[in-house]
């Protein structure tokens, strides 16, 4: 991946995420730990439990908090031994005031920051592209979801992904996505990305949530990483896929009460999915195998072929 200020657009996109009812709404604060220049992106649950994630913007690297308001203490745990301490808690302050201390070397450092947005997810809330720090990161880049909101809808729309270089804080990427889904999602606004090496070739790739379907199977979209061009590719949709380190990938999803299974096989080329097999299996009150089908792919088209 590139550094600098060169930009890769691909492919327009819009996520759709319906985010749990017990969140309400996000702040946005800038401010600083000590002298160092900080963002901090927060969530307070209905039950007063907390998760936030911040960023020194020196160095941006994204840091997990969790933790909860008491009284108006906000207390957030960075580690077993590092905590921020915000007295006098408000969501309507517009500055807040408070320690980060950490236990074990006794050191701590003035916390002040200032409110900068307030992020609406009711139902008649309506905003448009929103920048999200996320949890997740690579060795050399971090992550921020552009989020927009219509009025009237509970879903938010992750119409990119942009990727930043923690040298510079550079773009070197974004991602415009493709594809609607509406689906009831646990994670946090923090955790849309998530970041492995999928298809096990030693480069971290990138997945965001898609949906999840009657039968329990989940699909994501994946962006996979390009040593040559050092960008990620346009992405693709997969439902529970297992990768290899050969470029191909499977799945297997079931039906109809686990009495109908299908496994499907692909491989990999220049960063996209391709069908090379489809099995079909049909079971038993006792799931016994009843019936099955084999087919290849040709140029596309779907072959019924022997069964293996």
């Amino acid at each position: 991946m590139k550094t600098g200020k060169k930009m890769n657009k691909i492919m327009p996109l819009i996520f759709m995420i319906v985010f749990s009812v017990n969140l309400s709404g996000q702040i946005i604060y800038n401010g600083s730990i000590g002298k160092q220049p900080v963002e901090l992106n927060l969530i307070i649950n209905q039950d007063s439990t907390a998760k936030a994630v911040y960023q020194y913007k020196k160095y941006q690297q994204p840091i997990d908090l969790y933790g909860q308001l008491i009284n108006d203490t906000l207390r957030l745990k960075e580690s077993d031994d590092a905590t921020i301490l915000i007295y006098g808690y408000s969501t309507e302050k517009k500055i807040l005031k408070g320690v980060w201390r950490d236990q074990k070397t006794k050191k701590q450092f003035p916390v002040s920051l200032s409110k900068i947005r307030v992020i609406s997810y009711d139902n008649d809330a309506k905003f448009s592209e929103i920048e999200i720090l996320q949890s997740s990161r690579l060795k050399d880049h971090s992550f921020k979801v552009v989020l927009s909101k219509e009025e009237e809808r509970s879903e938010l729309e992750v119409t990119s992904i942009k990727i930043h270089n923690i040298k510079d804080a550079s773009l070197d990427q974004e991602l415009n996505c493709e594809g609607i889904y509406e689906d009831f999602l646990d994670y946090s606004p923090f955790n849309i990305i998530e970041a492995a090496d999928y298809n096990k070739d030693g480069y971290d790739d990138l997945s965001v949530f898609e949906m999840r379907f009657a039968n329990g199977a989940t699909s994501r979209i994946y962006y996979l990483y390009n040593p040559e061009s050092k960008m990620f590719y346009d992405g693709f949709s997969g439902a529970d896929l297992e990768f290899d380190n050969n470029n191909t990938a499977t799945s297997s999803t079931f039906c109809c009460g686990h009495r109908g299974q299908t496994i499907m096989e692909y491989k990999i080329e220049d960063g996209k999915l391709i069908t090379i097999s489809e099995t079909e299996i049909n079971y038993n009150e006792d799931f016994d195998e009843t019936d099955k089908h084999c087919y290849t792919y040709e140029s596309g088209n779907k072959v019924e072929c022997e069964c293996k």
